[in-house]
């Protein structure tokens, strides 16, 4: 069995941490879910922040527990800005809470591969989707009905994005991919329930 873990650090305003683990039929495995963090004071966010990096991991460990499985991890935590001019590297600088998710996310990781030993880390997902595929890909994740339908939803579709390592110029071969499963599943599902009706 293949288990897809993706991870996201959102280091805006807002700054939150969120997760999803799905297999490789496309089932949600766990989340997806959202921790917001707290902006103002560090401390408290470094505690915050480090609890909820380990929870991700625990959820992973947990899956993994008696099964065979390979356990690959997407994630976006992207600890450099936009290469700038070198007379200008303190703009350079990842922030600090940056840096403090990029530390525990790779500490929990090493700890993690100790005890399973079969953690992939992929190459980390640095280029979100822009309009208009963005619209596309959301549109399309909706349709599919794998995003709740009230509430926060836009974390859900990077996850979605980050999980599926969907760029500009394979998104839309993802996305094939995912419907042929999510349709294929729902006609077992749906036959499944004729049997039992009959």
């Amino acid at each position: 069995m293949s288990i897809v873990a993706a991870f996201h650090w959102n280091g805006s305003n807002e700054k939150s941490i969120s997760y999803m683990i799905i297999d490789g039929n496309f089932n949600l495995r766990a989340g997806p879910t959202l921790k917001t963090l707290n902006s103002q004071n560090f401390n408290l966010f470094k505690k915050e922040a480090e609890q909820a990096v380990k929870e991700f991991f625990d959820e992973i460990e947990t899956l993994h527990k008696g099964k065979d499985c390979e356990i690959k991890l997407e994630y976006k935590v992207v600890n450099q800005a936009t290469p700038v001019r070198q007379y200008s590297t303190r703009l350079n600088k990842p922030s600090k809470w940056t840096e403090f998710v990029d530390k525990k996310f790779r500490e929990f990781f090493a700890l993690k591969n100790k005890i399973i030993g079969s953690l992939q880390l992929a190459k980390q997902y640095r280029r979100k989707l822009k309009k208009p595929e963005l619209d596309h890909f959301k549109e399309k994740i909706c349709g599919l009905n794998i995003v709740a339908a009230n509430g926060k939803t836009a974390y859900q579709h990077h996850l979605w994005a980050i999980a599926l390592h969907a760029t500009k110029s394979n998104y839309q071969q993802k996305l094939r991919k995912l419907t042929k499963s999510i349709i294929a599943k729902q006609g077992i599902e749906q036959g499944v329930k004729k049997r039992r009706a009959g």
